[in-house]
C-alpha cells in the first residue's frame, strides 16, 4: 500500500501519467526443472491478460531467489541499445513496462514477486 503510494506522488509530475490502480500480486518462477506443464490458454485467460498489458504501465518486480540472474531491458524503439541490470535476492526493479521490453535470465532457480501498476486506458500512449 505505501509502495503504491510513493509511487502515485511520483509519477505524474515525472512521469507525465497518472496512476490509477494497482494490479494483483503475482510469483514467478525462472529457471526451475519445469515439473509443471504449461497449460493451455484459454480465449478468457488471454484477453485478461491482453487487457493487462493495454493499460499497465509500470512494473515493480522483488526478486527473492534463491538464485540470482540478470534482466535486459531495452525500450521497444529501433535506436536504443540495451540495459543489463545484475539482480541477486533482494533486489527490487521498478520499470516502464509499457516503454521497455525486460527479459530476465536465471542463474540457477529464482522466485520474483511482482506487481503492475496501471493509468487510465485513454490515458496510455499508444504502444507498438
Amino acid at each position: 500500500y505505501k509502495l503504491g503510494q510513493f509511487m502515485e506522488s511520483l509519477c505524474e509530475p515525472y512521469l507525465g501519467f497518472e496512476l490509477r490502480s494497482r494490479g494483483k500480486g503475482f510469483v514467478l518462477e525462472a529457471g526451475g526443472e519445469g515439473a509443471e506443464e504449461t497449460p493451455e490458454l484459454s480465449a478468457d485467460i488471454c484477453y485478461r491478460w491482453l487487457t493487462t498489458f493495454e493499460a499497465h504501465r509500470v512494473m515493480c518486480l522483488h526478486f527473492l531467489g534463491p538464485g540470482s540472474g540478470q534482466l535486459l531491458m531495452q525500450p521497444f524503439d529501433d535506436v536504443s541499445g540495451t540495459h543489463t541490470v545484475n539482480v541477486a535476492p533482494g533486489t527490487w526493479v521498478i520499470l516502464r513496462a509499457d516503454m521497455l521490453s525486460h527479459t530476465f535470465t536465471p542463474k540457477g532457480t529464482s522466485y520474483m514477486v511482482g506487481c503492475f501498476f496501471y493509468s487510465n486506458q485513454s490515458d496510455a500512449e499508444p504502444r507498438r
